[in-house]
């Protein structure tokens, strides 16, 4: 190509000309600032856990996505792929790549999310008699929209909070769904917010951030272009909106208050924080029995439990299959004689069917009375993809091999609860079942009065993987107000109150670190008369009507849009109906 003409060159650099906002260097500054926003927005996640970060994490995005010559699925799913790909990076020792393939699976939400945000930026900056106007005049050097009146602020901030939610929510069950680290969750420890996810699940602390995130963002505009604004349009109407929906959502300042429990369940829990073994060895499974074995009978032997609790897959290898973890367990029983619950790999066959290849996987909690009979098992209901089972792996068995390692669970069925007695009632998740709330929820209205989570970390070594998967659990026991036990393999093994308080987590007395080789005790209290929070009773009702405020805005958007596009065809309409009117004149 040649040397673009200087006549050319003259006009680009005339104001009104929008030449410099789609220029190549400008778009690739763009991303790049929008995928270091994404890395940033997940500090306020551990291991930085810097809760005040979001509420102003999301403003930066919202800039650039909103102007007027922007490119709000790009910049979002940049946003994405930064954030995802850092606050999923405790992935990397399962295999090196798997934080990428999570962010590959989740980046598009906050894409879809901004593109939203914008559209509906637009429509409510100009009234549908003014679509068609330029956005930018000959005195303006660069575009920008019209400041918004006080009630389309208000309206932006609510939307804006209600689409992220709405996307959230979808995120729960699409692709077998992954509620990780939802922004609300990261207010975990600012006390007076959480009871409201008794009535609205960790998504009415999400729309609160996200509304203030907005808020701050339409003040900022605001004040940018103060001057352009008389007295009362300077009142920042977006953020007050974030604020006083907070206040208003807060249905008490403080805790949560509960009655004295009238029970308690006195529980050995056992952390052997062992590395994970893919496939062991006699000598590894030895050692694993030994610890968790040693372990067991000093707690049993100094605290006198109700219950004595081993984590998710505590040793490798089957617990009632295998001739070596049946001996030491029968022993271990035959000397405490108190009832257990066991995290380990279970085969069964189907009901009717004697055939060895019919077996089937399962990973399972076990519960054993005091002779070591078993009593009931729980079934994980919710397997992991990739991890416990390859989708469509019966037609690529292949991608099993390669990804899935080598195996393909069975999913349960059954909410089972383990009934100790009337009032010791324990609802079961096995592993990252707790960031799904249908799982505890369910567990809940049949009948449980205390939760517990074993679970098998060590998969991440010692990344800030169980951290995250600890804060996301403590909002199961806020919203069902029952009690959470978390055992876990190699860290956070601890007991977390119906408010969301860590009660005697385990760490290592000199350094602090979770990440130790210790039994604790736990007086798990037993509320057996706590009325269902409304979230038990109705579940995601917030969310739903979150979906069905984000549908109608869409569909609003989309209405807008095709009643652009039809009177801006109007006059080439026109145009061509006359041209043919002139033609038929001429023939006749």
């Amino acid at each position: 190509m040649g040397r673009i003409p200087i006549a050319a060159e003259k006009r680009a650099t005339r104001p009104g000309n929008l030449v410099k906002l789609v220029s190549r260097r400008r778009i690739v500054i763009q991303v790049a600032a929008s995928f270091g926003f994404g890395i940033a927005y997940s500090a306020a996640f551990p291991p930085l856990e810097l809760a005040w970060y979001g509420y102003i994490a999301l403003i930066p995005l919202l800039w650039l996505g909103v102007q007027p010559v922007s490119r709000p699925l790009l910049l979002g799913s940049a946003f994405g792929m930064g954030h995802f790909i850092t606050t999923f990076a405790w992935l990397r020792p399962v295999f090196l790549l798997a934080p990428l393939g999570a962010a590959i699976a989740c980046f598009f939400y906050p894409a879809i999310w901004l593109a939203l945000i914008k559209a509906i930026y637009r429509n409510l900056a100009h009234a549908e008699a003014d679509d068609l106007l330029p956005v930018c005049t000959s005195a303006e050097a660069l575009p920008r929209w019209p400041l918004l009146s006080p009630w389309r602020q208000v309206a932006l901030v609510l939307l804006a909070a209600a689409a992220w939610c709405a996307l959230d929510w979808v995120r729960s069950w699409m692709f077998t769904g992954h509620p990780w680290n939802f922004i609300g969750v990261s207010q975990w420890q600012v006390a007076p917010l959480l009871p409201i996810t008794r009535f609205t699940g960790v998504y009415g602390i999400s729309f609160i951030v996200v509304a203030i995130n907005m808020g701050l963002m339409l003040a900022l505009m605001n004040w940018l272009r103060r001057r352009e604004l008389q007295r009362r349009e300077l009142i920042p109407w977006g953020l007050a909106t974030g604020i006083v929906t907070a206040l208003l959502a807060l249905p008490a300042i403080g805790r949560y208050p509960l009655p004295p429990p009238p029970a308690s369940l006195r529980t050995a829990a056992v952390q052997g924080n062992i590395p994970q073994i893919r496939q062991y060895k006699p000598g590894e499974l030895t050692r694993t029995l030994d610890i968790y074995v040693t372990l067991s009978r000093q707690i049993v032997r100094d605290e006198a439990p109700d219950l004595l609790v081993w984590p998710e897959t505590a040793v490798p290898a089957p617990m009632l299959i295998n001739e070596q973890t049946r001996a030491a367990l029968g022993r271990l029983v035959r000397d405490i004689r108190t009832p257990m619950i066991i995290g380990s790999l279970d085969y069964r066959l189907p009901p009717g069917s004697n055939r060895e290849e019919d077996i089937r996987e399962f990973n399972s909690a076990l519960y054993l009375d005091p002779d070591g009979r078993l009593i009931a098992t729980y079934d994980k209901i919710h397997i992991v993809p990739f991890g416990e089972f390859v989708p469509f792996g019966e037609y690529l068995p292949w991608l099993v091999e390669l990804i899935g390692m080598g195996r393909g669970l069975t999913r349960g069925t059954e909410h089972t609860i383990f009934a100790l007695d009337d009032k010791a009632r324990i609802g079961m998740n096995i592993c990252y079942e707790d960031v799904f709330p249908e799982i505890s929820r369910g567990a809940v209205l049949r009948g449980a009065t205390i939760l517990l989570t074993v679970t098998n970390d060590a998969w991440y070594e010692r990344t800030s993987g169980s951290r995250q998967h600890m804060i996301n659990s403590v909002f199961r026991a806020i919203e069902n107000c029952r009690p959470m036990l978390r055992s876990g393999n190699n860290s956070d093994t601890v007991l977390i109150m119906p408010d969301g308080t860590l009660v005697n987590p385990l760490v290592d007395a000199k350094t602090g670190s979770p990440f130790v080789r210790q039994a604790g005790i736990y007086d798990v209290p037993i509320w057996d008369d706590l009325p269902l929070t409304f979230y038990t009773r109705y579940g995601n009702l917030f969310a739903i009507a979150c979906v069905l405020a984000t549908i109608g805005a869409a569909a609003w958007c989309l209405y807008r849009f095709f009643s652009r596009k039809e009177r801006l065809y109007a006059p080439l309409s026109s145009r061509a109906d006359q041209g043919a009117g002139k033609g038929s004149a001429v023939k006749r």
